[in-house]
């Protein structure tokens, strides 16, 4: 979709505005509608590792469907499983999204306290759900995009007792 957009010349010719006529144009909230968050389609995007040191990965994907290039400045990423907050994920490394371009990010934790007990009740039966706090800028301004909560993520395990790899 985001490729099919932005093959009409009048969308390219938008990018080369200056940042105060995009201001006009592309408002905080339109900005924010045009960045989308999205968990991998394949594999577990949501593991739990039980090995030694217990830790969680989770595989996220943002795309930019702007006309102009921005910068993922930070992202904090909210764990929630069987309906409790176990704990949340930071991204802290900036990058830069060009135009109707997407790019994975792979977030990595340690798991204590909650995650063990969450692991150990619920096992591999659970799902869960993420939401996601980013901070972006651009020549347009900055931005902050809070996503709805990302539903019915199933996770994978690994190395726990009696867990089967997935």
């Amino acid at each position: 979709m985001i490729e099919s957009v932005f093959g009409h010349p009048a969308w390219r010719l938008v990018s080369w505005l200056p940042g105060v006529t995009l201001r006009w144009i592309f408002n905080p909230r339109r900005m924010t509608s045009l960045v989308e968050f999205d968990v991998r389609p394949r594999g577990d995007p949501l593991e739990f590792d039980c090995g030694e040191t217990p830790y969680v990965t989770l595989w996220l994907t943002v795309r930019n469907g702007l006309p102009f290039a921005v910068d993922l400045d930070r992202a904090r990423v909210d764990v929630w499983c069987c309906s409790r907050r176990l704990g949340e994920l930071w991204f802290l490394d900036r990058i830069r999204l060009r135009a109707g371009t997407a790019k994975d990010l792979i977030l990595r934790g340690l798991a204590g306290g909650r995650y063990d007990q969450f692991i150990r009740q619920s096992g591999p039966s659970a799902l869960c759900s993420i939401q996601v706090r980013a901070h972006f800028e651009s020549k347009v301004g900055r931005f902050v995009h809070d996503t709805r909560q990302l539903e019915m993520i199933h996770p994978g395990f690994v190395n726990g007792p009696g867990v089967v790899a997935s």
